[in-house]
């Protein structure tokens, strides 16, 4: 009888719409209730249920684009949404047994510990290379190269896989890093040089000398607010007199008060007039202490303007 029931049950299915398909079998299906209200189809939530895959994961594999019978497939190799979706848009259309290459690593290598996302990596990159958990054995166990080094031992291991040797291998991998390294200290140094050049263009090579540097300093950090004493010697730009009120001791100094109650009063000289709002190269100085109009000893960022510069 139950036979029979099922059967008329199926006819009468076929003949419907994928909507009204969806209400008849929650209706058979009461435990499934919960993907129903969670905009799952009768039949995706019957794989998703057949995977032991949960609701909320799911509700992830949906969101990054993966049919429920992808999902199903993807997840039984060992990947989450995140890892599926980041293989897919590499390229890889089917996975890869993760579990087994997790296996056959451990026995090639001996290591029990290897990061999820490492053998992640080299499963996916194996999808499109070739090589096998063997060849990355080989890379790691008769080379300098690290599992962690990812990148290294990818391109090793493609090699091997190729019939190159492994001795081949790890003298063409320190040719290489010999190589990388020459590269960055040149292209270091070339950097080292092109700043140089900017710097003594946009402030004058006797300014560069004396700051021992680049001037391109923050005044108004943390350490100098707190201590002033920790500004001395070192060069900053800013602009003079910005969002600050001057008190004129004379043509060549002025004590500047922030209109921002958090910032310290800054004391700037110079050896010619002030210029209100120019940028400026300024060093700081020991600091110059005064006694407030309320009788207190105050100790003030103290700097002294080493060029004015054009923006």
């Amino acid at each position: 009888m139950k036979k029979a029931a099922w059967f008329f049950g199926l006819v009468a299915l076929s003949g419907c719409t994928a909507e009204e398909t969806s209400a008849i079998g929650y209706s058979l299906n009461s435990s499934l209730h919960a993907w129903d209200m969670g905009g799952f189809s009768y039949h995706d939530a019957t794989v998703y249920a057949q995977a032991s895959i949960p609701i909320e994961i799911a509700q992830k594999w949906k969101n990054r684009g993966f049919s429920s019978e992808d999902a199903k497939k993807w997840s039984a190799a060992g990947y989450s949404p995140d890892e599926a979706r980041d293989a897919r848009d590499e390229g890889i259309i089917a996975p890869a047994d993760i579990g087994d290459w997790t296996s056959r690593l451990h026995r090639a290598i001996g290591q029990s510990d290897i990061p999820h996302d490492e053998v992640v990596t080299y499963a996916n990159a194996s999808a499109r290379s070739g090589f096998t958990p063997e060849d990355v054995a080989a890379v790691v166990t008769g080379t300098n190269l690290k599992m962690d080094d990812t990148r290294g031992v990818i391109m090793a291991a493609t090699r091997v896989h190729q019939g190159v040797s492994i001795v081949q291998v790890e003298r063409d991998d320190e040719i290489g890093k010999a190589l990388a390294t020459k590269n960055a200290v040149a292209e270091a140094e070339k950097a080292k040089a092109s700043e140089l050049s900017r710097l003594n263009k946009a402030y004058g090579s006797d300014v560069i000398d004396a700051c021992h540097g680049s001037p391109e300093n923050e005044l108004m950090t943390a350490q100098n607010i707190a201590n002033p004493y920790a500004a001395a010697g070192k060069c900053f730009t800013i602009h003079i007199g910005w969002l600050s009120t001057p008190q004129w001791l004379n043509a060549n100094q002025a004590l500047f008060i922030s209109n921002v109650p958090s910032l310290p009063a800054i004391l700037v000289s110079g050896d010619g007039p002030l210029k209100i709002g120019a940028a400026a190269v300024i060093m700081g100085q020991s600091p110059q202490q005064y006694t407030s109009a309320l009788g207190t000893l105050e100790t003030p960022l103290t700097v002294r303007v080493l060029k004015y510069f054009t923006e």
